[in-house]
């Protein structure tokens, strides 16, 4: 049996990655192989519970950075635990967010650094790499000045998180899209990255974004 893939969705806060995810559940209906599962938290069956509890508990608590990567952490390597037995079994996971996220969020923005968060999820990068399991990203990139009218309209519709509170979202707009940056924060994991012009129009860029799913799950 062939091994699935871990496919991950990674961005700044109102690139429209999680709506691509939502396009991409009757698009592919018909492909009874694929999981698609969410961080903070989990969907999949066995972890979703905990994970969940811990997502609940980090939204709704302002905590020190430390505090909040150790826990992003602790569920992350419940959830990579089970991703992985799926994906062993032939299952392609599609997740939105995942490690990339920890260091973009905390890492960057909040200059707890990469070394730091990759000893946090050095669990779960050694049960990638002992499973032999690269990250394959769909990394959403667009220009600032339709991010901040998209961070603009979004902002006065919504009820802020702890993490959407904080003041925080300029420097995660620069590390996904700065090369420089994202490659350094990422040199520690198995990353393949693809990625996709968010400037676009929500069906030109599902567009885009199921020609890359069709080619890494074929």
């Amino acid at each position: 049996m062939n091994k699935g893939k871990l496919i991950i969705f990674e961005g700044p806060d109102f690139s429209g990655k999680s709506t691509q995810i939502k396009l991409l559940k009757p698009a592919l209906a018909k492909n009874n192989n694929i999981l698609y599962t969410r961080e903070p938290g989990s969907y999949l069956p066995d972890t979703q519970a905990y994970c969940e509890q811990i997502r609940d508990f980090i939204l709704n608590h302002k905590l020190p950075v430390g505090q909040e990567a150790a826990l992003f952490a602790e569920s992350r390597f419940a959830h990579t635990q089970e991703m992985v037995r799926y994906i062993n079994e032939g299952y392609n996971v599609i997740c939105d967010r995942y490690l990339v996220s920890s260091l973009a969020y905390q890492g960057y923005a909040q200059d707890l650094g990469k070394d730091k968060i990759n000893e946090l999820n050095s669990a779960t990068i050694d049960l990638l790499e002992k499973n032999n399991l690269p990250i394959y990203c769909l990394k959403f990139s667009l220009s600032e000045k339709n991010w901040q009218e998209r961070k603009a309209k979004r902002l006065t519709k919504i009820c802020a998180d702890s993490i959407e509170s904080k003041d925080i979202h300029d420097k995660v707009f620069e590390f996904y899209n700065k090369d420089s940056i994202y490659y350094d924060f990422t040199d520690r994991i198995n990353i393949f990255s693809h990625t996709i012009n968010a400037n676009k129009e929500i069906e030109d860029m599902h567009k885009d974004v199921l020609n890359v799913i069709n080619i890494l799950i074929k």
